[in-house]
């Protein structure tokens, strides 16, 4: 099991990573404290072993469970049980169910602790670190959230070993994302699908500890993170979550990266079937990334990648980009 100590301004999170590592890790933790699970009923039922005789709070599956409502349900069951600041929430599940988890935690008597168990790739490498958690409004996604740290974040690569294809080709599009901004040699392992999976997943999160470390709340270098996503958050919404979030995100990719690259990315991208055809014109694209929580005035901060490992951010015109792409092959 490796272990990371990730500084910032007001605690310190543990991330462990490891195999089958989860179910002991839970074990202990509830040797000292009182703990809640909120996961969905599948996953309830996969992850049964883990979970043992500890209480659970069941919610929708996927974007679903970032609704008011599953919050609403979610506080109401709280309250029932009467869970006080001694307890700490567990999210075992993927982004979603971290995203809820993380905001309750937040918001229930003005704070309590949780643990993010990510049950997927993407989950594992990008969503439970760093802090951010949101709800949608409707499909539009991620309008209401704060920057809340977990106590601890236990990453068991075995829990990918249930995850359908389509769930860790969503994964590899985030790693993919950190590859092109921070780490040639990582994009060289993943074209060449040369890497094993642990180490990629630890260097994925080691990557995005690091940055988050320096800048929690999303004021500077992490904006770097929404790489792909001011395009992708709109294909998603668009589709009413039919596209999976690594597909939306890998075509926000195509659409961000610099021209030199795109046929490179494609062909990436491709391998890991994350580029299928999106019925959306550009029109409606930019005209729904109009309601982007990182729209400020006419404009939108963007990580320009010139070269693998490298970024610079900027702040783009709406109505330059959407020009610009107009001549573009995008699709």
């Amino acid at each position: 099991m490796k272990t990371m100590q990730i500084p910032y301004q007001n605690c310190h999170v543990t991330i462990k990573c490891g195999e089958n590592i989860a179910e002991t890790e839970l074990k202990s933790l509830s040797q000292i404290r009182s703990l809640l699970i909120i996961t969905d009923d599948k996953l309830k039922t996969l992850y049964s072993h883990i979970i043992g005789d500890l209480p659970v709070i069941i919610v929708p599956e996927g974007e679903k469970a970032k609704s008011i409502e599953t919050y609403s349900l979610v506080i109401r069951e709280l309250l029932n049980r009467q869970i006080d600041k001694t307890w700490v929430l567990v999210a075992l599940g993927g982004g979603s169910i971290s995203d809820l988890t993380g905001f309750v935690a937040n918001t229930y008597k003005r704070g309590l602790s949780y643990v993010n168990i990510p049950t997927t790739l993407l989950a594992q490498i990008d969503a439970s670190i760093g802090g951010k958690n949101a709800l949608n409004i409707g499909n539009i996604k991620n309008q209401i959230g704060t920057v809340y740290q977990p106590k601890e974040i236990i990453i068991d690569s075995i829990l990918l070993s249930t995850l359908p294809q389509i769930q860790f080709n969503s994964g590899m599009a985030e790693a993919i994302k950190y590859a092109l901004l921070f780490d040639e040699s990582l994009f060289d392992q993943i074209e060449n699908k040369s890497f094993t999976l642990p180490e990629m997943i630890f260097r994925c999160a080691e990557l995005k500890a690091q940055i988050t470390s320096r800048d929690e709340f999303d004021l500077s270098e992490r904006k770097a993170l929404n790489f792909g996503h001011t395009v992708g958050h709109a294909l998603e919404s668009l589709s009413q979550f039919y596209l999976s979030h690594g597909e939306a995100v890998a075509w926000g990719m195509i659409w961000e990266i610099n021209p030199n690259l795109r046929p490179r990315l494609k062909k990436v991208l491709t391998q890991y079937s994350l580029l299928p055809e999106i019925p959306f014109g550009p029109e409606v694209i930019f005209g729904h990334i109009l309601t982007d929580k990182k729209k400020e005035n006419d404009f939108i901060t963007l990580a320009k990648i010139e070269k693998i490992g490298r970024y610079q951010l900027v702040k783009q015109n709406l109505a330059a980009w959407q020009k610009e792409l107009a001549h573009e092959h995008l699709w």
